[in-house]
C-alpha cells in the first residue's frame, strides 16, 4: 500500500463465482480469482472516490470463457 495526501494505492485479490449475468456472458458457476490495482480519493477519514483495474481477461480464462486470442 502506498498513500499520500488523500490518496491511497494498494493491490488487491478478488474472489468469486459467476453466478449471474457478467458482461453478457451467462453465469457458469465456476469460481475465479483476479489480482488488480485500486486508487482511492480520502476525504474526512472516509473513501471519496474509488477507481480499480483488474485482471478480467485472467478471470474469463479462468471461467472457461476466453481462450486470450486478439482480434
Amino acid at each position: 500500500m502506498v498513500a499520500g495526501e488523500d490518496r491511497v494505492a494498494f493491490r488487491a485479490r478478488m474472489r468469486g463465482a459467476l453466478e449471474g449475468e457478467f458482461r453478457g456472458f451467462d453465469p457458469t458457476g465456476e469460481s475465479f480469482e483476479a489480482e488488480g490495482i485500486v486508487i482511492a480519493r480520502v476525504e474526512d477519514g472516509k473513501i471519496a472516490e474509488r477507481w480499480a483495474s483488474y485482471d478480467v481477461l485472467g478471470m474469463l480464462r479462468q471461467l472457461g470463457l476466453s481462450d486470450g486470442a486478439t482480434e
